[in-house]
């Protein structure tokens, strides 16, 4: 989970997978925050974010992580990285969130396979070891609620979080666009993993109904 410095302020961003982490990244060191605890890919979105922010990413601590990448860690294990200022994360439908994973796996494979089978082969997968292999898919599937503390202020995705973020932290926002966004493919869950998916993350969609603004 990165962790933003700026001035002996300490912050930390809970970052659950598929809501909009690089564009946080990127919003943040362009406020001149470092950022530490972060282990970019090699994806053409991360490549971007290092070149054009790379004396700004601190090196990491390897010390008290998870079975994940550093920046999806869940709270049971960024909680002993503390003490910090203030911490916050994104969150969205569970869903939509299940469906941008599909899509972001989708972008990497080399199978020839149609995005209709391939999506069908990925939910089999993760209703068969979802439940015991939690750290499964680098935590993409892990529930949103995992990776929140208790005083960890969550923000909903399709509520203009931006804007929201960059008026709660002071920050000036640049108008990026966002980045590491998957396209060209629209994946559809059957009614059975939709169910499945229902029911994996009920304690997300409760936490989602507790947002006021999760309901404009």
């Amino acid at each position: 989970m990165p962790i933003f410095t700026k001035n002996e302020h300490r912050i930390f961003f809970a970052h659950v997978p598929k809501t909009a982490g690089l564009s946080i990244y990127a919003l943040f060191m362009e406020n001149g925050f470092s950022v530490s605890q972060l282990e970019l890919g090699q994806d053409l979105a991360a490549q971007k974010l290092k070149e054009r922010y790379g004396s700004k990413i601190m090196n990491n601590t390897n010390w008290l992580r998870s079975s994940q990448t550093l920046q999806h860690t869940p709270y049971r294990t960024w909680k002993k990285w503390g003490p910090f200022d203030q911490s916050f994360a994104i969150i969205r439908d569970p869903t939509e969130r299940f469906l941008s994973t599909v899509k972001y796996k989708y972008m990497f494979t080399n199978s020839a396979m149609g995005i209709a089978e391939f999506t069908d082969r990925c939910a089999a997968a993760a209703m068969k070891k979802a439940w015991r292999k939690p750290s499964m898919w680098d935590g993409h599937l892990l529930p949103q609620h995992a990776f929140l503390g208790p005083d960890t202020k969550a923000y909903w995705f399709g509520h203009d979080f931006i804007k929201q973020i960059c008026v709660d932290f002071d920050l000036r926002d640049p108008g990026m666009q966002p980045a590491n966004v998957s396209k060209g493919v629209q994946p559809s869950l059957s009614t059975k993993v939709r169910h499945w998916v229902e029911r994996k993350y009920a304690k997300d969609y409760d936490l989602i109904a507790a947002l006021d603004y999760a309901r404009v």
